[in-house]
């Protein structure tokens, strides 16, 4: 376990989502004070994606490249732990070792395996990130259809386990076209989907040149709740999506004969997200905006979204302005991840197109490449609502941030009678300490003290990613010094009203003053019983249970500072109501 020191936490980032009153801040027992930095080699990194493993890992896939060359130099495939340390029983270090020849997505199957995509391939891998040998797909497949060059796009698991790839290729005669091909488990072509297994769709409107110059960009599936699939991706100057049935079939009730076009320039740059059954796809056109358009279901563009279905992201004069991706986030608002030479963007927009301005500044929040601040380019959303981000720090390191509505660090209050760590999340464990000593079953987020001293409580990540303690200074309690204690009393001093709270129902009890008279007496019950005692005099008062126990109780004008003790004294049981005041004060 690598234990954290209060004072040394640093938040770096606060993210500020109103719509969801929440702020997000750096989770600090991820990482070092909640950001990693995996690379540092002078290379520039794009993630394509982050997945969250049933482990509650992250499996983060992407592209590098050499800053001095501007090309795709490699691809990568990394495991990281809950903690944000390489899982070194993946691959070598962490790291898948194949070569996915431009690795363009991935899944993660119900038993753990992972579908990868790229040029010209489809791959399974184990969980320890090995080529999955019993996962075979017919490597002929395309090329018997006169493909000449293909590329594997995007990968959708079904719920019943058939593997669903689309990508693009270039069939002979250089007719640019898109396709869908449906696997079985163990990577065989599924015959009853489409003809023999796949759907091809070309599009005349796309020159033949496109495809080897390496503007296709897409095509991502999407599932609608009628079984439908849309397909949807782009070329230099067109956005196609393309819907079939099913049983593979082009579903000609979708746009116009099953497709849905969108023809404007685009220099690079293109990431679709699903609401529902509506699309909304981000698309980069001639590096001075970004466009931002909304699909009905049935493949048309909804008109009311944006500005007549359009919402526009200008440039501002940034240089090598370009879109980086685009998330969905749980009440179906969406982020957008802008980029240019020197400030990265994340800009939050509502479900209808335009801009939150309560998020960060007026929508926006920026961060500089300089002064090592880090652009976050990709988001995922865990299954228990913390949020990871993937970007780069400066200009060339792989960061990965972990982002929590909750702050780890202990600040403890007391109230009530109560110590509270102020900090209540599932993935921790708690422990107090009395004087440096562990106080017995003392495990949990509050505790109730018993005797004046100095506490401290100790939060512990169940993972073992860090600690952190707080300290806290009770000068006194109102608590029995025995552990079974019986009752309560509180505000004390007060300079009116008391309540009293027994553990246990019909126990009697005596309020005396200091001259030793009986100024009211009843029962106590097991919810706050309200006492007025406003007009009594000033001065210490004892409250004595029938069980010998006491509290004695200081009544002010301004304001019952109170403890308990062990009393041996008698009393009579046997009241016949609540709270009988007695016709003398004190």
């Amino acid at each position: 376990m690598k234990a954290k020191c209060i004072s040394l936490i640093v938040i770096f980032f606060i993210l500020t989502i109103h719509s969801f009153s929440q702020n997000l801040i750096l989770d600090s027992l991820f990482g070092e004070n909640g950001s990693k930095n995996i690379y540092d080699n002078g290379m520039i990194y794009d993630t394509e994606k982050i997945i969250e493993t049933a482990d509650n890992n992250f499996l983060i896939g992407g592209s590098e490249r050499m800053v001095w060359l501007g090309e795709i130099s490699s691809d990568f495939l990394i495991k990281i732990n809950k903690c944000g340390e390489f899982d070194s029983s993946f691959g070598i270090n962490g790291r898948a070792q194949l070569n996915f020849n431009y690795l363009e997505d991935f899944e993660l199957q119900n038993d753990n395996r992972i579908l990868v995509c790229g040029n010209s391939i489809l791959h399974r891998l184990n969980v320890n990130g090995s080529l999955d040998s019993t996962f075979n797909i017919n490597s002929d497949l395309l090329t018997n259809l006169n493909f000449s060059y293909y590329r594997f796009k995007s990968i959708e698991i079904q719920n019943d386990n058939k593997i669903l790839s689309s990508g693009i290729g270039e069939i002979n005669g250089g007719i640019i076209s898109t396709f869908v091909i449906r696997f079985l488990l163990n990577g065989q072509v599924d015959s009853t989907f489409g003809t023999n297994g796949i759907t091809i769709i070309n599009s005349p409107e796309i020159s033949q040149n496109i495809f080897n110059n390496g503007h296709n960009l897409g095509f991502e599936i999407f599932s609608q709740s009628s079984g439908r699939k849309v397909i949807i991706g782009s070329f230099y100057s067109e956005i196609i999506a393309f819907a079939v049935n099913s049983a593979g079939l082009l579903d000609t009730t979708y746009g116009i004969d099953g497709v849905f076009n969108d023809i404007e320039t685009i220099n690079y740059g293109f990431k679709a997200i699903s609401i529902g059954d509506t699309l909304i796809y981000s698309k980069e056109c001639s590096g001075d905006s970004i466009i931002i358009v909304k699909i009905l279901p049935d493949g048309f563009i909804d008109t009311t979204f944006g500005a007549n279905g359009r919402s526009i992201i200008l440039a501002n004069n940034e240089q090598y302005f370009s879109l980086k991706s685009a998330t969905k986030l749980p009440n179906n608002d969406f982020l957008v991840f802008t980029s240019s030479v020197l400030v990265g963007k994340i800009i939050k927009y509502k479900s209808n197109g335009t801009i939150d301005t309560n998020f960060g500044f007026n929508g926006v929040i920026s961060n500089s490449y300089l002064n090592n601040y880090i652009h976050y380019s990709n988001l995922n959303i865990l299954n228990d609502g913390r949020w990871i981000f993937t970007g780069n720090q400066g200009y060339y390191n792989l960061n990965i941030s972990r982002f929590t509505t909750i702050n780890l660090v202990p600040h403890i209050t007391y109230e009530n009678e109560v110590l509270n760590a102020n900090v209540v999340s599932p993935p921790l464990a708690y422990q107090w300490y009395f004087n440096d000593e562990a106080i017995e079953n003392a495990i949990y987020s509050t505790y109730q003290p018993t005797t004046p001293g100095n506490y401290s409580v100790t939060i512990t990540d169940t993972v073992e990613c860090g600690q952190y303690t707080a300290t806290f200074e009770l000068e006194t309690v109102g608590m029995n010094l025995y552990k079974d204690y019986s009752f309560v009393v509180y505000p004390n001093p007060t300079s009116g009203h008391i309540f009293i709270k027994s553990i246990q129902e019909n126990k009697s009890f005596k309020m005396i003053n200091s001259t030793g008279q009986v100024v009211l007496e009843g029962n106590l019950i097991n919810e706050n019983l309200p006492i007025d005692i406003s007009l009594f005099s000033n001065g210490l008062y004892l409250i004595v249970t029938d069980q010998g126990q006491t509290k004695r109780i200081l009544k002010l004008d301004s304001v019952i500072k109170f403890w308990f003790q062990a009393h041996p004294f008698s009393i009579v049981h046997g009241y016949s109501c609540l709270v009988t005041e007695k016709t003398f004060l004190a």
